[in-house]
């Protein structure tokens, strides 16, 4: 990430002074799986997680090896059925999960507390404070 963030500060210059690196622990889906509410809700079963195959803790979603698959495999189980006809892809439910996940589930992955840390000290270093509805300095 740092050679990265470099190049940004040295082609935008003082706007490009802070950056902060957003790394989900293996990839975009470990965060996904961390509202199983969400997770159902947006693939419109009724099934329960478990039925779904989902981790059932941060730390069990972590160590997962490949949470795309996790993903994907719990998609299937989710919407059975559907080998004739086109079944969408994970990729299809990520927006609608971004907006339906919890702050609180996915606070507890270390990797999204990470993030929000870092957010956090690159908003204060531009002159934000911690409160909400802050205004930068003029």
């Amino acid at each position: 990430m740092t050679p990265g963030l470099a190049l940004v500060r040295e082609r935008l210059g003082e706007n490009g002074r802070r950056g902060v690196a957003v790394v989900p622990v293996r990839e975009t889906e470990a965060w996904a799986l961390a509202d199983a509410e969400a997770l159902l809700d947006v693939f419109g079963t009724t099934k329960s997680a478990t039925d779904l195959g989902l981790p059932r803790s941060a730390a069990e979603i972590e160590k997962l090896l490949d949470p795309k698959a996790t993903f994907a495999a719990a998609l299937t189980r989710a919407r059975p059925g559907r080998r004739g006809r086109r079944r969408p892809s994970p990729a299809a439910f990520m927006d609608l999960l971004g907006e339906r996940s919890s702050i609180a589930a996915l606070s507890s992955l270390s990797a999204f507390t990470m993030m929000l840390d870092e957010l956090r000290h690159a908003l204060r270093d531009l002159g934000y404070s911690d409160t909400a509805g802050s205004q930068p300095p003029r």
